[in-house]
């Protein structure tokens, strides 16, 4: 639901390139499935509708350290050994380059045309084409290309099936990465959710054919879910962005009438979970992508929660053993996830010890 619980996955102290792929491969067969229960018309037929997945890729200087540590990792190690084991010393970078394109270069986990990708990276040091402008960002220069998604175009690096050449676009984005500057996750976060708040167009990632120039590509679909993956070896260091979006102090009423938090402890403790006090974190953004709709009008068709919400308990009890147990409802369990407009989940997977702070 958000960027610090349903939103968020991490996967930290990994050694092995199959470890870290697995850890981004999971979450996609685990959307498309899901997406296939939630999308099934009312007379029974299966239509499963291909989810939108944005990855944004840490490309920072500190994805030159190691895994294990914060010491610089050898540039020279670029590949597990032949029992797939990582040298401890190889940066972050490499590990994360290689699980990339074992991921993406896997028909068998992902089948062409199961999910459409677009990808974008922090500075784009490697190059990578794409429909980004370069300029200065938070005093440092980016590069041109695939250092954005938000494009009006459909660029390179745009939302496309991931299949042909679209998916060798890809393999050769995963191989170019290179690394640089400071971190600045803020913008990444922007640009994704700024990109599926775009005016619906036979360009855009919610068109059914993106600049096929068919009848499919001015046709857009509202049961369309979507994903953002964050891979990413530190925070920020820049200023942050975004506001106060997951403060529960004041009321909230969700596209679909449920009231998070609010100015009464009984209202506020039901969403406790989701919020805090510091304002502009990657939480907010998180939050904003999934709480606020991404598209008004003009979609056809409508979302459905995602089916294990509609078959779970009215709430759910959780204890740790230190404190009093939580009766959660089931809107608010952060098992799942009851949005019902256009929305986009985030999943963040830390690459390296203290991918966190």
């Amino acid at each position: 639901m958000n960027g610090k619980h349903t939103g968020r996955v991490s996967r930290r102290n990994s050694t092995s390139a199959q470890s870290l792929a697995l850890a981004w491969a999971a979450l996609v067969p685990a959307a498309a499935a899901s997406l296939e229960l939630a999308t099934e018309p009312a007379g029974g037929a299966s239509a499963v509708v291909a989810p939108n997945v944005i990855v944004s890729v840490d490309d920072s200087a500190a994805m030159q350290r190691r895994m294990g540590s914060t010491e610089p990792g050898l540039a020279s190690i670029t590949a597990p050994d032949g029992e797939g084991i990582w040298d401890t010393r190889a940066q972050r970078i490499a590990v994360l380059r290689h699980a990339l394109k074992d991921v993406l270069g896997d028909h068998q986990q992902l089948p062409d045309g199961a999910i459409r990708l677009a990808w974008q990276a922090m500075w784009n040091h490697g190059a990578a084409p794409g429909g980004g402008p370069a300029g200065m960002v938070q005093g440092q220069r980016r590069q041109s290309g695939a250092s954005s998604v938000n494009s009006p175009r459909l660029a390179s690096n745009g939302m496309q099936a991931l299949q042909g050449r679209h998916r060798q676009h890809a393999l050769a984005f995963a191989d170019s990465l290179r690394t640089g500057h400071s971190s600045d996750l803020h913008h990444l976060f922007g640009q994704a959710d700024a990109y599926l708040r775009r005016p619906l167009s036979p360009q855009g990632p919610w068109s059914s054919q993106p600049g096929a120039g068919t009848a499919a590509s001015s046709s857009y679909l509202g049961c369309r879910r979507n994903y953002h993956i964050v891979l990413a070896g530190s925070r920020w260091d820049g200023p942050a962005t975004g506001g106060a979006q997951d403060d529960h102090s004041r009321a909230k009423v969700l596209p679909d009438g449920q009231v998070y938090g609010g100015g009464s402890a009984a209202q506020r403790a039901v969403t406790r979970l989701y919020s805090d006090a510091v304002p502009s974190t990657l939480a907010d953004w998180a939050f904003h992508s999934w709480a606020d709709p991404l598209q008004r009008a003009g979609l056809s068709g409508s979302l459905l929660p995602e089916a294990d919400y509609r078959d779970a308990l009215r709430s759910e009890r959780f204890a740790d053993g230190l404190g009093p147990p939580a009766e959660l409802e089931r809107y608010w369990n952060p098992r799942y996830n009851p949005a019902s407009w256009p929305h986009m989940q985030t999943y963040t997977v830390g690459i390296g010890r203290e991918a966190s702070t």
